[in-house]
């Protein structure tokens, strides 16, 4: 990353850190994650700047702070998962930074957090995880970097949100193939108390005749060991469930941006709590298909094109949904680690399922 792209990235950062996590009431800013891509990629300063502009006026501004968060029981069982304690995670978790590096804040929350890890779709695991890729690409950390690890905690504490099933009760008595078929699934019809991949994770959990069948089966898979060839499985699946699930777009992005991620923290993680995200990102992965599998009756086959990187990078910038970069990102880092042309042709189709990055209307 150049001193120029650096410079982009971290103003990105910056302006994205004074707006609020979400938009809408659901959807995650997912400002830093898109900058960080476009910065990795190469964009120009006026062109990341550009984008971060234009992208931010759709984010909402940030929950007032309301108390001091301390390490207490009582004080984080009353702001875990609570969104209107965002802004008082984030000073919780920019105080832990202070007190100790930045690694081993990650070691002590990981395990405290990763049950939660489904939280926001994912979002606070992922933002986390773009920054550390900033700081590992770099070999150093700033304050903003710093500040932007306490955002993401922060996030994921603040929408903290549990499935059904426990890494503890897990064994390997299925393949994934055969767990996934054999899913239930939420119908079609079932209202969620509220929108996006937490409503449905919600109802998920709520719903008497899916949530034990779904902890059951979760639980009889362990991802293959190392636990990089199980994310290989799963990536591999999730780019063929994106061109397949057509009408849901922005769930099965995430089942290979999710696990993808986890690649960045090889290194920085021990291998234990490798292993465990890896199989909390499994189940993950199975809820996103319990849960919006039958709002897509119709499937596409994925005997589509598959362009080159160089074409699928420009198609991405150009058409610059915060979702299609990620995507596109996550898409060609498992490309080039396996060479199959899956995640080629899933980047390839997803310009077509979002629209275009424009400002928002005032």
């Amino acid at each position: 990353m150049s001193d120029a792209n650096l410079d982009a990235l971290l103003e990105s950062l910056t302006r994205a850190q004074l707006k609020g996590f979400e938009y809408n009431g659901f959807v995650a800013n997912h400002a830093p994650m898109a900058a960080e891509v476009l910065a990795t990629l190469g964009l120009s300063y006026a062109d990341i700047a550009k984008w971060t502009e234009t992208y931010l006026t759709w984010v909402d501004e940030p929950e007032p702070g309301q108390e001091r968060i301390v390490d207490s029981p009582a004080s984080l069982a009353a702001a875990l998962g609570d969104i209107e304690r965002s802004t008082d995670w984030v000073a919780f978790f920019d105080e832990e930074l202070k007190r100790a590096s930045w690694r081993d804040v990650l070691l002590s929350w990981w395990p405290r957090l990763l049950p939660g890890v489904s939280a926001a779709g994912t979002h606070g695991f992922l933002r986390v995880a773009h920054t550390v890729r900033t700081i590992t690409t770099l070999g150093e950390v700033n304050a903003t970097l710093l500040h932007e690890i306490a955002h993401g905690l922060g996030y994921w504490a603040a929408r903290y949100q549990e499935l059904p099933g426990a890494y503890a009760g897990a064994r390997a008595n299925r393949d994934l193939d055969a767990a996934l078929a054999g899913l239930p699934w939420l119908p079609a019809t079932a209202k969620s108390p509220r929108e996006g991949i937490p409503g449905r994770f919600e109802l998920l959990s709520a719903t008497p005749d899916v949530a034990p069948g779904f902890a059951g089966l979760v639980q009889d898979v362990l991802p293959a060991r190392p636990w990089s060839a199980g994310i290989d499985r799963l990536t591999a699946i999730g780019a063929h469930a994106f061109i397949a699930y057509q009408k849901t777009p922005i769930p099965f992005v995430h089942l290979v941006t999710a696990p993808s991620a986890l690649r960045i923290l090889d290194g920085v993680l021990p291998a234990d709590l490798l292993d465990a995200t890896a199989w909390h990102l499994w189940q993950f992965f199975a809820a996103i298909f319990a849960g919006f599998g039958a709002l897509t009756p119709a499937k596409f086959t994925d005997d589509v094109a598959a362009p080159t990187a160089t074409a699928l990078w420009t198609g991405a910038v150009e058409h610059g949904d915060e979702h299609v970069l990620k995507f596109t990102d996550a898409c060609l880092t498992e490309y080039a680690r396996s060479g199959d042309d899956v995640f080629r042709r899933a980047a390839s189709v997803a310009p077509s399922r979002f629209g275009t990055l424009k400002a928002k209307p005032l």
